[in-house]
């Protein structure tokens, strides 16, 4: 009676795998055979990061990869998904457990973007607020040899943000950042907000130079999974073209701390003037041979473009397993400001 017990245990895991698979296809066929969807991709490439543990964000800058571990507390210079050119330790006071830093206590930087300080190139780093106080530091490093690295703490600032951006506290989760002209774009994962402010003043204000900034914000429609909301977890922006591209994936979770099963990842893009604006951007599921990518995508980075296409990376966080690199091919054809 045990046995069989188990066996049916078994039989009903499969079916319940085999119709989640079935789901998520349906799901990718709706949205590459949508005639109103204007994305459509390719992926090229994917590749396990054996060195980056969580990846949780990507930025380039010339033709060197930053790479971040939400649980990490390392900097990685990275020239693909094998090669670490350097290395920058970013916090020194972290207990690390097998080479990580334990959930309860890490920073959880989830965002970074480059920007200018003060005319010098930087990377800052946000973590995502999601717990107080641990996940509330602000990380800038510049890159130029010396690497200096500055620490700030960002509690004042959130709560100004989540007044600004009517954010409670339990729905603040900063995934995603990106610079596109003079200032900066943060990606509220637990409510789906667009937060914007200027680079200059967000300095000042680090600095002591500023007591209040001026926060615009705006509420983003993304799409669902079996009834679960897509939520933010990357970004990165086009000069060129004036807009941003972002990620966003499905978490099988009530809550914005704990990791739950993934239902799928989103690419998508909103261009700058309508960034302000209650949107419903134009998104596509991450597929390979048509079939759903489970894995939580959380950061992309623009390698090149032409007139025809967008080549970008994107990272995954692998929440205990192994985080991957995927290179993929977007038509820019596709990309059309919204009539």
């Amino acid at each position: 009676m045990k046995q069989n017990s188990i066996f049916k245990s078994l039989n009903w895991k499969l079916i319940k795998y085999r119709f989640t698979i079935l789901l998520l296809s349906l799901v990718a066929m709706s949205y590459s055979c949508n005639p109103s969807n204007k994305l459509r991709f390719q992926l090229l490439d994917r590749n396990i990061i054996n060195l980056v543990p969580s990846a949780s964000g990507i930025e380039k800058i010339g033709e060197v990869y930053y790479l971040i571990g939400d649980n990490s507390p390392w900097l990685f210079q990275m020239s693909n998904s094998s090669t670490i050119l350097k290395k920058h330790l970013l916090t020194r006071d972290d207990e690390l457990v097998d080479g990580v830093i334990p959930k309860s206590k890490k920073h959880d930087l989830e965002a970074m973007c480059a920007l200018k300080w003060n005319d010098k190139t930087a990377l800052f780093l946000f973590g995502s607020g999601s717990k107080w106080p641990t996940r509330n530091k602000g990380i800038c490093i510049f890159t130029n040899e010396n690497h200096q690295i500055k620490t700030y703490d960002l509690s004042v600032f959130y709560l100004q943000l989540m007044d600004e951006a009517k954010i409670d506290e339990e729905e603040l989760n900063i995934e995603a950042a990106a610079t596109l002209g003079a200032k900066i774009y943060l990606f509220n994962r637990g409510k789906n907000k667009l937060i914007s402010f200027k680079i200059e003043d967000f300095i000042s204000f680090l600095e002591n130079k500023k007591e209040k900034l001026k926060i615009k914000s705006s509420s983003v429609d993304l799409p669902e999974i079996n009834g679960i909301t897509a939520g933010f977890s990357g970004a990165t922006a086009d000069e060129n073209n004036k807009r941003l591209i972002f990620t966003c994936s499905v978490e099988n979770t009530s809550d914005w701390v704990n990791d739950g099963e993934v239902l799928g990842s989103f690419i998508g893009y909103i261009d700058e003037n309508e960034i302000h604006k209650h949107i419903q951007p134009e998104v596509i599921l991450i597929t390979e041979e048509k079939e759903p990518i489970l894995l939580k995508v959380e950061s992309l980075a623009i390698d090149s473009q032409n007139d025809q296409d967008y080549f970008l990376s994107l990272v995954t966080d692998s929440d205990g397993g192994m985080s991957e690199w995927l290179n993929v091919r977007i038509f820019k054809k596709n990309f059309q400001h919204h009539p």
